[in-house]
């Protein structure tokens, strides 16, 4: 093989690494679904019995994006248990939740309506949250679990948010009632789209790695790539 062919694939080699360090640091466009795994997201708040304005119009659930990265919600799978088959809603549009932030669900997204809270998405009349008991799943396209929350009662006009419990499924058990003193639009209380009154408290966070990893996993893939040009040159 002459020396032009195998500079080439050194040029190759060398831009194919470059790509490979590049795309490691955090990327401009967010994750997809697909990318993430059980404790990635979790659903952080419900408010199953607003008060000021029918269920119809101010039911709401919050998410929190634990990835330092953007994430894309497109194609997620909400699941409660209305209904002899349950009910679902998917997500069919772009709806980005930002690294470390909150996303809410909504029945609307009309704040003269729902009780005066931003929601980021309205499933309409996809699902109906159950007063006394129900339960929420955030599934990918085929059935992966990546955060449940479930509750056996709840307070009119009351959110329930999360004080504990091991990732991805939180039980009633892990939930506490939103303290008097915070409360939004109208006057529920609840603090949709913001921290609850104290830390989540969860474990089973699922961990991230480091931009570094990606780095040196493929500094050394471009080397054993390396290696082999050059020795089938040796060889040829």
């Amino acid at each position: 093989m002459s020396k032009p062919a195998f500079a080439s694939r050194c040029t190759f080699l060398a831009v194919a690494l470059t790509a490979a360090l590049a795309v490691s640091q955090p990327a401009s466009a967010a994750l997809g679904v697909g990318n993430l795994t059980p404790g990635h997201i979790f659903i952080t708040e419900v408010m199953p019995d607003p008060a000021k304005v029918a269920d119809t119009r101010g039911e709401w659930f919050e998410i929190y994006n634990t990835r330092t990265e953007d994430v894309n919600l497109a194609s997620l799978i909400v699941r409660s248990e209305g209904g002899t088959a349950g009910e679902k809603y998917i997500v069919t549009t772009d709806a980005i939740i930002p690294a470390q932030g909150f996303f809410v669900f909504g029945r609307s997204t009309d704040t003269a309506l729902n009780g005066g809270f931003n929601a980021n998405l309205a499933w309409g009349t996809a699902l109906s949250l159950g007063n006394t008991s129900d339960y929420l799943r955030l599934e990918m396209p085929d059935g992966t679990l990546l955060a449940g929350l479930a509750w056996s009662s709840s307070v009119s006009g009351t959110s329930l948010e999360v004080h504990g419990g091991t990732l991805p499924s939180i039980g009633p058990d892990d939930l506490a009632a939103t303290p008097v003193n915070l409360v939004y639009g109208l006057g529920d209380r609840g603090t949709p789209g913001a921290l609850n009154s104290v830390d989540f408290g969860v474990s089973g966070v699922a961990p991230v790695p480091e931009p570094g990893t990606y780095a040196l996993l493929a500094a050394g893939l471009a080397g054993i790539a390396l290696r082999q040009a050059r020795r089938k040159v040796a060889l040829a």
